[in-house]
Parts: C-alpha cells; sequence; structure tokens
C-alpha cells in the first residue's frame, strides 16, 4: 500500500530484456535502506526488490509489461519511487495500491499561472468512467486531482485529403476536409511546481504513456452495476 507521495527518483542504470520478461536495475536514492522482498513503486507499479547490490533490482513479467509503461523505458530514464507505507504513517495523499489499469497518453501540457495542465488521453470508454471531477487518480505513481473530464468521444475535426486511403492509392474524392474523426477521451489534472520539480513528470513529453491506477471503489460500484445489469 502507497500514498502517491513519491519518496524519490532514480535513474535506471541498466536493462535487461528476454522472452520471460525484464530486469531493471534503477540507482539507489540516497539514505534509502532497502530489503530483497521489500515492495517499491516504480513509477505506480508495485514492485518486488528482488537485488540491492551495487542498486536496485526489480523483476517484471509479461503481464506487468503489457498493461504498464515500464517496457518503453531505457538506459537514462527517470522513473518515481516510493516506499510502502507502516502502520501509523501519515498518509498525505492516496490509497495506492500499484495495480495500473492502464497506460495513458500525455496530449498537452500546458500552463495555468504557476501550475503545469497535463491533458491526458484514454483509450478505453470504459476506464474513464471511473474518472470524476475532483476526485483522485494516480499518474506515473503520483496522487493528483482530477480536475475536468472530457466525454466528448466524436468530434468534428478537419482531416487532412490523405486520410481514409492506402498510400499510393488514387485520392477519394467523397473525402471531406471536415469529417467526424474519433478522439480518445480525456482528463485534465494540475500539478504544482513542488511535484513537477520532484518527479519525472518534468521529463515527460506530448505522447509519451504514463502509467494510470483509478480509485478502486469506483473500480468495484463499476463491476457490482455491470452484474447488477446482466
Amino acid at each position: 500500500m502507497f500514498s502517491g507521495i513519491i519518496s524519490a527518483t532514480g535513474r535506471v542504470k541498466r536493462i535487461r530484456r528476454d522472452r520471460q520478461g525484464l530486469r531493471l536495475i534503477v540507482a539507489t536514492p540516497k539514505g534509502w535502506r532497502v530489503k530483497v522482498g521489500q515492495s517499491i513503486a516504480v513509477n505506480g507499479v508495485c514492485s518486488t526488490v528482488i537485488g540491492t547490490r551495487p542498486d536496485l533490482q526489480f523483476q517484471y513479467m509479461p503481464e506487468t509489461l503489457k498493461r504498464t509503461n515500464l517496457s518503453t523505458l531505457i538506459a537514462g530514464s527517470v522513473v518515481n519511487l516510493e516506499q510502502p507505507l507502516a502502520l501509523g504513517d501519515q498518509i498525505s495523499g492516496n490509497f495506492v495500491h500499484g495495480l495500473v489499469d492502464t497506460v495513458g497518453t500525455i496530449a498537452s501540457v500546458a500552463r495555468a499561472g504557476n501550475s503545469h495542465v497535463l491533458t491526458i488521453t484514454v483509450k478505453a470508454k470504459k476506464l474513464l468512467n471511473l474518472v470524476a471531477a475532483k476526485t483522485p487518480v494516480t499518474v506515473e505513481g503520483i496522487s493528483l486531482t482530477v480536475v475536468d473530464v472530457n466525454k466528448n468521444f466524436f468530434t468534428h475535426a478537419p482531416v487532412p485529403p490523405a486520410a481514409g486511403r492506402m498510400r499510393g492509392s488514387a485520392p477519394q474524392n467523397h473525402v471531406s476536409r471536415e469529417t467526424t474523426a474519433v478522439r480518445p477521451w480525456s482528463f485534465t489534472t494540475h500539478v504544482i511546481p513542488y511535484t513537477w520539480q520532484h518527479t519525472n513528470l518534468n521529463e515527460k513529453r506530448i505522447g509519451d504513456g504514463v502509467n494510470l491506477e483509478f480509485d478502486l471503489v469506483a473500480k468495484y460500484l463499476q463491476r457490482f452495476f455491470e452484474h447488477r445489469s446482466t
């Protein structure tokens, strides 16, 4: 169990890939005392420490790689790290389980006063139904607040003339410059300067994937009503 308050960031030193999965080696943050077998959230993914000498070592199976952005990491990437809560710890963020639901995509980064505004798209409509304004969402292991939700799945937008035809084929006269284009669902969240400076969000660019974990109660309620309607 975590709180979504990032303890430190670490830089990826090495990655070893094979058919069985991935082994990740991350520089140990200064002052950390970690034991083999301990859980640490890496970009919001609950990860088991399999080695500590000379650096933190983690191992991931194909299922985890399929549902997270860990497979996109390279040597030099910066990852968010959080140690698990202990009995008696102050909970400054929200309950985070480290069980990533999906990978969202950063669609835009804007400024609003001293904050950065991230717009994150989610491909699955079902998942965005778990999001509501002024509710928590975990992005890359960071506990943030949803500011707004865009549910305009179909929008009218200009489409280049090449749309609707294969490369090398003749132009299609029936394709209009104004047509209905499918846009992923999205939500926005604001990030204060401290969080921006002390996490890997300042390393992110438009088009990058981010791990998302939604509220556990919302997920249980969605499942309850799905079964109730069948």
